[in-house]
């Protein structure tokens, strides 16, 4: 968790999350284990903010939303722990806090229940969250398993006290029309992200590569019978229409240059695999047998 001071421009997503661990309003494994997964990603030109951003990029994504949230560059490490200030669950809705905010509160607390888990609670069993509008409609018909609206104990309902804040009006709102679910989920998160300290300036957006080569290797082939070399190679493409009989060549040659007379190089065709249903892109995989020449 984080906050930011909208008057001086202080905190925001800066990574200062490896700093705070400690305090109250981060306990449990959820964020540790966050960060150990997000640690390899890291890298001199590569910061721990920007690797969070875009972790959240694709956990909506991965989810199966129907956009992309816009994703921007160039956030800077903070080197220390930010003010506190993020409330605790058990704490209580703060008076004087303008209609507005309070719209704005409630969505992002909805957002971040569509998004994200309990890491910090025990006996909770939740399988994967796929993107829709199911958090509200389960809260609005009293389904919902969420233990920050549900708890037994009323100090830990902090979810369950916001959204009825305003009298359900917008969790009304968030459950009835798909358009406005989108449109407010995208349009917070993007803004969520992109709140940064008054001293960061982000890049322009930077899209997606349209097909990307990657994981490349060559193996022995398990056939008995053969003594073949195997490339195996992933391809990820991205708003290609279907196609059954699309087919992708390959030109790939090894370290030593295709002028060489011992190098190895070849041309391949292999079929693309089709993408599953709903899918933003489809599956990487193809396999194809490269023999040396």
């Amino acid at each position: 968790m984080s906050i930011h001071d909208v008057n001086t421009g202080l905190g925001g997503l800066d990574g200062s999350i490896r700093f705070e661990l400690d305090r109250a309003e981060n306990v449990g494994i959820g964020m540790v284990n966050t960060l150990l997964n997000f640690t390899s990603f890291v890298s001199p030109v590569i910061s721990m903010a920007d690797t969070i951003a875009l972790g959240t990029t694709f956990a909506f994504a991965g989810c199966g939303a129907p956009y992309l949230i816009p994703f921007r560059g160039g956030r800077i490490d903070a080197l220390s722990a930010g003010p506190p200030g993020v409330p605790e669950p058990t704490q209580s809705l703060r008076v004087g806090i303008r209609w507005v905010e309070l719209r704005g509160l409630i969505f992002l607390m909805f957002d971040s229940e569509e998004e994200g888990d309990f890491g910090s609670f025990t006996g909770v069993i939740k399988a994967p969250q796929p993107y829709n509008q199911s958090v509200a409609t389960r809260y609005l018909d009293g389904t919902t398993q969420n233990p920050l609206a549900v708890s037994k104990n009323e100090s830990f309902r902090s979810d369950g006290s916001i959204f009825a804040s305003d009298g359900n009006v917008t969790m009304k709102r968030l459950s009835e029309s798909k358009q406005t679910f989108d449109e407010t989920c995208k349009n917070l998160i993007e803004r969520m992200i992109n709140t940064v300290p008054k001293n960061v300036t982000l890049t322009d957006v930077i899209l997606p590569i349209q097909n990307k080569v990657g994981l490349s290797e060559f193996s022995a082939s398990t056939d008995p019978k053969e003594d073949d070399l195997v490339f195996t190679i992933t391809l990820r493409t991205i708003d290609l229409p279907d196609d059954p009989n699309r087919t992708v060549t390959f030109f790939w040659t090894d370290r030593r240059a295709s002028d060489s007379s011992s190098s190895c190089h070849h041309q391949v065709a292999c079929t693309l695999p089709q993408p599953p249903p709903n899918s933003l892109s489809p599956p990487p995989h193809s396999l194809i047998k490269a023999y040396p020449s």
